[in-house]
This record gives structure tokens, C-alpha cells and sequence, in this order.
């Protein structure tokens, strides 16, 4: 695939991860202004100052990517050679499954410490915005923040608690499948790449997009509302 238009379309899967950095403590998000559903309420984000995903992840990952640079090595050995034997073959697969199971670890493992961190603050501010008439949906881990209803007359008060860095507009996203595979450039691997080998079968499952890849992680300031 080409790198740039599997950049553009990570870039556009991710919920404005990093807005945080550039925005004053106490923002509303413009688009909610003058506006309000039937019973007054609209559904919006609720940013916590402290971000910890970026710094958690590159800790945790310096403890996994030695050995999953390792098993990537050794499979590169194998699929690099002219002839595989069946063996070989599996060994491959053996060693991509261990990979697999190595990164499920390290997800699993920047979660639990990021949850560690933020769930007391989320608790607060949830017990904040629910005394102010809003109802909190769910407390959110990758970014620091909370799914909420709330007043539209209160979104000043809520924005102005304590710890609050933002109060975003939560959106409607449309799905574009008919546009999607040629958005991130899969017509191109269809059309150049071979596997003559035989070693890989190829199957594509969208989980979403990896926070902790070390692209978003450095260029977290990128993702913004545009």
C-alpha cells in the first residue's frame, strides 16, 4: 500500500486524539453554541487535562518491543529465503501468531496502567457533570475523557470544572465502504503485490486504528477538528 494514503486514512479514524495540546483550559467547542436537541440536551465529549496515553505507551513499550523486534527478525529470515519447506512454512506462522499475542499483551498492558491512572478523576468529574444535569454514557481510556449529555445552558459551567480542557461536539459519521478500499490505496496490493511462495494468506479485520503506533504516538499534535 502506499505510506501517505494509509496515513490519511489513520489520520481520519482517529477521534481527534491530541486535541488536547493546543486548546485553553475551559473551551467550548464553537458548534455547540445556539444549539440543542428537542429536550435541550446535546451529546458531546468531555476532555480531561491530563493525557497519559502518549507517555504510558512509549513506557510499556520499551519493554515489548525488544521482543517482538525479535520474532519479526526471525520471521523476515524465513520469508526471505528462495525455497521454504513446510517446516519452515510453520514455523513462520508460529512465530507471527506468538507476535500477534505479544501485541494483544502490550495493549492490554498500556490499558490496565492508563485506567490506573485516570479512572479516579473520571469518577469526579462524572459525579460533577451528573449534579449539573448531564448524564455521563461512558468514561473513555485511549483519550481522557467522558461521553456525556448534557444542558446546553450548562456547557460553560461544565467546561469550566475543575481539571476540564474541552467540551467537544460529538458528531454523526456516514460509512463510505463503496470509497474506503481505494481511500487507503488496497487497489494498489491488489494490483502489484504476489505472494509465489504460498507462506501468507492475507485477511484484512478493521479493529480500528493502533493508538500506540508509535506515527500517532510522535505526531499526536496533528489530529485536530479539521
Amino acid at each position: 500500500m502506499r505510506k501517505s494514503r494509509i496515513t490519511v486514512a489513520m489520520i481520519g479514524t482517529m477521534v481527534l486524539f491530541g486535541l488536547w495540546v493546543s486548546v485553553q483550559a475551559g473551551t467550548v467547542d464553537p458548534r455547540l453554541l445556539g444549539e440543542s436537541g428537542s429536550d435541550g440536551k446535546v451529546s458531546v465529549l468531555i476532555w480531561l487535562r491530563d493525557q497519559p496515553t502518549d507517555r504510558i505507551a512509549r513506557q510499556v513499550r520499551e519493554v515489548f518491543d525488544p521482543r517482538r523486534e525479535a520474532i519479526g527478525r526471525q520471521v523476515r529470515a524465513i520469508t526471505s529465503l528462495d525455497d521454504i519447506t513446510p517446516g519452515q512454512r510453520e514455523e513462520a506462522r508460529s512465530l507471527l501468531r506468538e507476535l500477534d499475542a505479544e501485541h494483544t499483551r502490550m495493549i492490554k498492558s498500556i490499558t490496565t496502567a492508563v485506567r490506573s491512572l485516570i479512572d479516579q478523576n473520571q469518577e469526579d468529574l462524572k459525579k460533577r457533570v451528573e449534579r449539573l444535569g448531564g448524564r455521563v454514557h461512558r468514561k473513555l481510556t485511549i483519550i481522557n475523557a467522558l461521553s456525556a449529555t448534557v444542558p446546553v445552558e450548562k456547557l460553560q459551567e461544565i467546561a469550566a470544572l475543575s481539571g476540564v480542557t474541552y467540551v467537544q461536539k460529538v458528531g454523526r459519521s456516514k460509512p463510505r465502504l463503496d470509497v474506503s478500499a481505494y481511500a487507503i490505496g488496497a487497489d494498489t496490493w491488489w494490483d502489484n503485490v504476489q505472494d509465489p511462495g504460498g507462506l501468507l494468506d492475507f485477511g484484512i479485520v478493521d479493529s480500528g486504528v493502533d493508538v500506540v503506533h508509535h506515527y500517532i504516538v510522535e505526531n499526536s499534535a496533528m489530529f485536530t477538528l479539521d
